[in-house]
């Protein structure tokens, strides 16, 4: 059995629209419309002739960092179970403010959240989001909500982070969701400080969105570390797979209990408490002279040790002829500073095995991100590679 797939949200749409007229969203989910697919999920040919599994509801494309994406086929009953299992960590149903992008996973899981709790959605107004916009977005809440959230990525929390009234906003929220790329350490401690409630998700488009809470997963989400510490993760919540991609089939599997698994991308290990901890992507990771260097353990070092003068930061690594890989570090100078790297490496010492250290510093205004928001290693390879090169 099949069903056709229709495009939504409309291309272009801004959120405030998107959330106006949900209809299309709502028969997908309840199987009495076609299947929708996200702008950019289906090649601009199969738009209209595209049949999917009975099942699907959603097809969304992931958020890859090369490669065209890929369209995973997501069910009515996975977007329920992680909407469902979202509510019962937040502590109930709420209105949930839409702060993120209605075409990636985490969008779509928020404005299900509202649908699931009787809210209608609420989105921050189109253009660049500042403190101004989410100070506004909070005013904007149904005040009959019993509780009240917000999802935001990393990057917008330090926004919101470094304007006193946005803080003071953001401490009216009940929990404040922050999901689509790794929560460095250093921005979770301030959020912390600052009194903020603060729970950290990860998910991805096959898992239908979060599937773990601070590292603990959904009750119905199984997970397994694999060689070199790959986070697989398998049930109901996992994607049926991807349209029309045979190549990349591989990545999801059924075991002997008929339970559907998921290869991700990413790798971890479990902390002495159990919860799991994600460090990022495999094929993130440097090889400085056969040593492995995890991206996010320097990006976590460089907040908490408070390097001077360094506003954010992403590591990424580039070709050495020495050592194969060195860690370069792309960072945004807070304003009126010149950082060097010889500072930042001294800053580190204490905190980092020497091979960890960064042998490369590159300034510029603002750290590239892709799709919702999550950091762009591709673009940040790219920029510290051309600096390398023309000294």
């Amino acid at each position: 059995m099949s069903r056709p797939v229709v495009t939504w949200p409309p291309p272009g749409a801004t959120a405030q629209e998107v959330v106006a007229d949900l209809s299309v969203l709502e028969a997908a989910m309840a199987g009495t419309g076609p299947a929708v697919a996200v702008p950019g999920a289906l090649d601009r040919g199969d738009v209209g002739v595209t049949r999917v599994p009975d099942e699907t509801a959603v097809v969304v494309a992931t958020s890859g960092t090369t490669g065209r994406p890929k369209p995973a086929l997501l069910p009515a009953r996975a977007l329920e179970l992680a909407v469902g299992g979202v509510q019962d960590v937040l502590g109930g149903p709420g209105q949930s403010m839409l702060a993120v992008p209605p075409t990636h996973i985490t969008g779509i899981t928020v404005i299900l959240r509202n649908l699931w709790a009787g809210f209608a959605p609420t989105a921050v107004t189109p253009g660049h989001f500042g403190p101004e916009a989410f100070v506004d977005l909070t005013r904007r809440w149904d005040p009959r909500a019993p509780r009240h959230y917000v999802t935001l990525v990393p990057t917008q929390l330090r926004r919101v982070l470094a304007c006193p009234e946005a803080v003071a906003a953001a401490r009216e929220y009940d929990t404040i969701l922050v999901g689509a790329a790794p929560l460095p350490a250093a921005d979770r401690d301030r959020a912390l400080r600052r009194g903020l409630a603060i729970v950290d998700g990860y998910g991805c488009s096959e898992t239908a969105g979060g599937c773990l809470y601070d590292g603990r997963p959904l009750p119905h989400v199984l997970t397994h570390l694999g060689e070199g510490g790959r986070i697989h993760l398998g049930g109901t919540q996992v994607a049926l797979g991807y349209l029309d991609r045979p190549d990349a089939a591989g990545a999801f599997t059924t075991d002997a209990d008929e339970a559907r698994w998921y290869r991700t991308y990413d790798h971890g290990h479990r902390d002495a408490t159990g919860r799991l901890v994600v460090d990022g992507r495999l094929d993130d990771l440097i090889n400085s002279g056969g040593l492995k260097v995890a991206p996010t353990a320097v990006e976590d070092a460089i907040g908490l040790a408070r390097c001077p003068g360094i506003a954010e930061a992403m590591v990424v690594g580039v070709p050495d002829p020495e050592w194969g890989e060195a860690v370069a570090v792309v960072a945004v100078p807070r304003q009126g500073a010149t950082p060097g790297l010889d500072g930042i490496r001294a800053c580190l010492a204490d905190h980092l095995p020497s091979h960890a250290l960064p042998r490369v510093l590159h300034l510029v205004a603002s750290l590239p991100v892709r799709g919702p928001g999550k950091p762009d290693r591709v673009r940040a390879r790219a920029l510290a590679g051309a600096a390398l090169s023309a000294r």
